[in-house]
């Protein structure tokens, strides 16, 4: 079987590129990569944020232990810059290799032990993105995917559909504009505080990567190299995080669009391709109550899209 490759950021295989043409026949738009990849970028200075406080409080317990970390970067919130700027480089490729800087093992477990007890007195947490640089970026970015996607959904869309839409009252139309501003609302905030909840994630893979030096499975813990491991952790759910709630987004708008026009039925259709999950390739053409639709819809990074059946 032919090995999926990444391109730009996207993991195709063999079908993939005619599955987008294919889709985009019977009316389903690409994905809007640039939207993603502004969305991907702007998520990215979250989790570098939550990684600093999280590197920070890791410094501050090695040295309670009487531990030494030589690094000017990592010690003192006035060098928050210095240490975003390192993790910058270490999501470029051929940054060179690091100077090693590690930690004695006595002193890696006892603040291992700190952070654990202390983050689970907190119990999970939400930080608050409300107001924040993030919230503007992403309302911007959904409205952009919006205008993009429906202007190709009915620029795409077969003929029997762009007919419907356009016979709209102005009444329909009004509902309809409503809707789409209430989506938006709904994936905003519930993107924000997808977003906000991510430090428990990386909080719990901080902590394996030092449970894999503490029981031998590493033999050093250069900070360095785990600053930047965890650097490109959060890059790639950084742009997980775009695509996945990009193609629900959508989803969410076909499927508005298709209720404000009278749609009822809806055809289920795959990119058949090698990624197709078989649960999904199982429902490839088969018609569904719009208000009735699997639960395979809800599935992360689902690229399947329906079409109107009736």
């Amino acid at each position: 079987m032919e090995q999926p490759i990444k391109r730009n950021g996207y993991i195709y295989s063999k079908g993939t590129k005619a599955g987008f043409l294919r889709m985009q026949r019977l009316g389903i738009p690409r994905p809007a990569f640039k939207v993603e990849d502004k969305i991907t970028k702007e998520v990215s200075k979250v989790y570098n944020d939550m990684l600093y406080d999280i590197m920070r409080e890791f410094v501050e317990e090695v040295q309670k232990a009487n531990g030494v970390i030589q690094d000017d970067t990592l010690t003192t919130a006035a060098s928050k810059n210095a240490f975003l700027a390192e993790l910058k480089k270490a999501n470029k490729k051929g940054n060179g290799k690091q100077t090693s800087r590690t930690v004695n093992t006595s002193a890696v477990i006892s603040a291992q032990n700190a952070l654990r007890n202390k983050w689970q007195a907190q119990g999970e947490t939400v930080r608050d993105l409300k107001g924040s640089a993030l919230e503007g970026v992403l309302a911007k970015q959904l409205t952009a995917n919006q205008k993009d996607y429906l202007g190709k959904l009915l620029e795409d869309a077969p003929e029997q559909m762009v007919d419907v839409i356009k016979s709209f009252s102005i009444d329909q139309r009004k509902v309809f504009d409503s809707n789409m501003e209430n989506i938006k609302a709904l994936y905003l905030n519930d993107s924000l505080e997808r977003i906000g909840g991510e430090e428990n994630d990386l909080k719990r893979a901080f902590l394996q990567k030092l449970d894999d030096y503490i029981e031998g499975r590493t033999d050093t813990l250069d900070i360095k190299d785990l600053v930047n491991e965890m650097a490109l952790t959060g890059v790639h759910e950084a742009r997980f995080f775009a695509r996945d709630q990009m193609q629900k987004f959508n989803k969410a708008l076909t499927l508005s669009t298709f209720v404000n026009a009278g749609v009822s039925k809806v055809e289920w259709c795959t990119c058949q391709d090698q990624r197709v999950r078989p649960s999904h390739k199982a429902l490839n053409g088969k018609v569904f109550d719009i208000n009735n639709l699997p639960p395979e819809i809800n599935d992360y990074n689902c690229r399947c899209g329906l079409i109107p059946a009736d």
